[in-house]
């Protein structure tokens, strides 16, 4: 991770980071809310991140009064946003760059692409918005007392597990507990408050037709923060802009199909996108999930719980290790790991299970063989969607295998139980599964 820098506009400090070698440049645009050094610590952050640098110099910052930068100063009027983006631009020797924006921060792109467009190579927009309030073209919108409502319960609820969830929608418990330290270390409530009046103000309507520089628009038709009807209206406005709807439910960018939205980006901006072929080799695969996790986390509260997964991600982490494999992931409430020997595998799963066991909690645990795709330090495949599927059959502190394991392990001592034929959602024909003695 490079260095945090900073970056000086009307006496403010605005943190910013620079990552790869451009041109190209992509600036992501922040929220509200942001904190720098958060971001590489959510893996579909961090991933994404590490593609755009992969083809160009990846530049993200904080807003004034959010995250690393001044915190004092509160959240800025939007003209002012517009002066810190262009103040980080030039602190960072960056005479134009590709903007990546998303939900309200893509008010604040539209200004600086009329506003500067020589400074500007490509305007990119995912799941936006044009203004917060209904409007007679914009009937999708909340009314003002919805808004007001929606704002109320934002405030209300900063920082909490039920307001990360709405915030990640679409997003794993992993997520969730990530957007809840996001959410506690990117802005005050009061903050807060003074961005959201701000917010309230904003209105890009009538600027979209003024934009001159090539724009892409991209939106999820389910996107469950953010109808789909925004990023219609918003490319329906922009003179020659291109507009991609992709499926999923997911507001953030970076969940659920990524490599799509990341690959029409790379084409956009660079005029092609690279291959994106992945090295394939044979492993085994072991999943695992904590039984019963929203009635654990609403029971034990939200600092209790996420103290908890801190114990459980330790236990996880110690055992995968001790047993020669490798944690690839944290998924929600459990984890995905790789192993040379499934017979390590399977002893790496029983100790888990006694492991956690002690703090309170239960465990199912899937094991499958089979070759899966190396991406960067994940994996994928369709040997990695069985092991979920195989997971997904197994009760609490049990562990169940595919039918590929137990030949592997023979003359191990293991002993195996056939559970029988199961149906694996998104497999085809049945499989019959074993359950570890």
């Amino acid at each position: 991770m490079s260095d945090v820098e900073y970056a000086t506009s009307g006496g403010a400090n605005i943190a910013y980071r620079a990552v790869g070698t451009g041109p190209p440049n992509v600036m992501l645009v922040p929220l509200w809310f942001s904190n720098l050094d958060l971001l590489p610590e959510f893996p579909s952050i961090a991933s994404g991140l590490q593609g755009f640098s992969s083809f160009g110099r990846v530049i993200t910052w904080d807003r004034r009064g959010a995250g690393l930068s001044d915190r004092g100063r509160g959240p800025g009027t939007m003209d002012q946003g517009v002066e810190d983006l262009i103040a980080v631009l030039d602190a960072a020797g960056v005479e134009q760059t590709a903007l990546f924006a998303f939900n309200e921060s893509s008010m604040l792109a539209v200004l600086v692409a009329v506003k500067h467009p020589e400074r500007i190579s490509r305007l990119i927009l995912y799941g936006s918005y044009a203004t917060t309030v209904r409007k007679d073209d914009y009937p999708w919108a909340p009314t003002e007392e919805e808004r007001d409502e929606q704002v109320d319960f934002l405030i209300q609820g900063w920082g909490s597990y039920q307001m990360a969830q709405i915030l990640v929608a679409g997003g794993d418990d992993r997520a969730v507990e990530w957007g809840m330290r996001w959410m506690r270390n990117s802005v005050s409530r009061d903050m807060l408050v003074e961005a959201y009046e701000i917010l309230a103000e904003a209105d890009v309507r009538d600027r979209l037709p003024e934009i001159v520089v090539p724009t892409l628009v991209m939106h999820r038709t389910g996107d469950l923060n953010v109808p789909v009807q925004n990023g219609r209206y918003i490319a329906s406005k922009i003179p020659g802009a291109r507009y991609v709807e992709f499926g999923g439910s997911e507001h953030v960018p970076f969940l659920g199909d990524w490599d799509t939205i990341a690959g029409e980006i790379e084409e956009f901006v660079t005029g092609s996108r690279k291959p994106r072929g992945h090295e394939r080799v044979l492993a085994t695969i072991v999943f695992t999930d904590i039984v019963s996790s929203t009635e654990r986390a609403t029971e034990l509260g939200d600092a209790r719980w996420r103290s908890l997964l801190d114990e459980y991600d330790q236990e996880t982490r110690e055992q995968t290790e001790g047993h020669g494999g490798r944690l690839v992931k944290f998924t929600g409430d459990g984890s995905l790991a790789c192993f040379d020997s499934p017979g390590n595998a399977i002893r790496s799963a029983k100790a888990m299970i006694a492991a956690v066991r002690r703090l309170g909690i239960e465990i199912r645990v899937g094991v499958h063989t089979g070759e899966v795709e190396a991406r960067g330090d994940d994996v994928g495949g369709i040997a990695v969607h069985i092991g979920a599927r195989v997971m997904a059959a197994a009760g609490p502190s049990e562990v169940f295998v595919s039918p590929a394991v137990p030949p592997l392990v023979t003359g191990s001592q293991i002993v195996f139980e056939d559970r029988g034929p199961h149906a694996l959602k998104g497999v085809e024909g049945e499989w019959k599964l074993y359950s570890v003695g």
